[in-house]
């Protein structure tokens, strides 16, 4: 799976085949269908792992944010696991990019639904907004500190975080103390 996930993230869902991921891992392309039925399946599974793994590191640990620290917190564990889970982000952020892919994922997920891999399926029906509230309830707090728009500094601060992940993630370039910089002068303007 680590290896799909390295070829997917890096090469992209149509220009990975299965030989490469074989390879990658040094096995068979053989041992790859017995536990797969293609490349499609495979994805479904990559993505289901890691989207697991993001959400149990990033579930509200309450439903509030309105607490600087916990706004501070959250912002350092997010970009935390753009370094620890580069793979999965890149992969996550090329499905975002590739509506057909994308649109791929959703049909095969909801075929899913109902079945028995359905419970491996993270919610995102409470996960996202959570998240969303958490934020909301953030940014709510300093339009009532500082007479800030909310929706204004939410929306500002969603651009910021997903430009931030994109050139990260497609760059190359190691994290480095510019990088940690960086997450701090995002956490001073939006706390």
């Amino acid at each position: 799976m680590d290896s799909a996930l390295s070829c997917f993230a890096s090469e992209g869902y149509k220009s990975t085949t299965i030989s490469q991921v074989a390879h990658r891992a040094g096995i068979s392309k053989g041992l790859i269908y017995s536990y797969f039925q293609g490349k499609e399946t495979l994805l479904l599974e990559v993505l289901l792992r890691s989207a697991t793994e993001l959400h149990s590191r990033l579930r509200p640990r309450d439903q509030e944010l309105a607490a600087q620290q916990d706004f501070e917190s959250y912002v350092r564990d997010l970009t935390s696991l753009f370094v620890e889970k580069r793979s999965s982000w890149r992969l996550f952020f090329r499905m975002i990019m590739q509506q057909d892919i994308r649109e791929q994922f959703d049909r095969m997920r909801n075929m899913l639904k109902g079945t028995d891999v359905s419970d491996k399926i993270p919610d995102d029906d409470e996960f996202i907004p959570g998240i969303t509230r958490r934020l909301e309830s953030h940014f709510s707090s300093r339009e009532r500190e500082r007479g800030l728009e909310a929706a204004t500094e939410l929306s500002l601060f969603k651009m910021t975080m997903k430009g931030f992940a994109v050139t990260y993630l497609f760059s190359e370039k190691p994290v480095d103390r510019l990088f940690k910089r960086e997450v701090e002068r995002i956490i001073a303007i939006f706390k």
